[in-house]
């Protein structure tokens, strides 16, 4: 009964691949409902490319595939995977702690730069 899954899902995928039905890439979404479905909106750059409308059941069946999907690249890594909103917040503590470095700790690649132009 497995191999028969796995054979239809091998289908589905390689039938999708085939035909004409849009590819798209995203790196962001925001996401609601109502009270009959979910809406995502999907966006690259902060802009929207798609909008997926899906139901309840089928929202949450997508999202155990998806942890399902993170979760072995994971154990196979052993590295774990950030969130956008891990990533947001990483960056945003980097950044404030570079704010408190001494000023002459980020001016030396520019002295560098300087330096190297003059023996030019």
């Amino acid at each position: 009964m497995a191999d028969e899954k796995e054979g239809l899902h091998d289908k589905r995928f390689n039938q999708a691949l085939q035909s004409d039905v849009p590819r798209i890439y995203f790196n962001g979404f925001v996401s609601g409902f109502s009270a009959g479905d979910i809406i995502c909106v999907l966006e690259r750059n902060s802009q929207p490319v798609g909008i997926v409308n899906m139901s309840y059941t089928v929202a949450k069946t997508l999202s155990a595939s998806l942890a399902t999907l993170v979760g072995l690249l994971e154990e196979a890594s052993k590295q774990p995977i950030m969130t956008t909103h891990e990533v947001g917040k990483f960056l945003s503590e980097t950044q404030e702690s570079s704010k408190e470095k001494p000023k002459h700790a980020r001016a030396r690649p520019k002295q560098a730069r300087a330096r190297k132009k003059k023996n030019d």
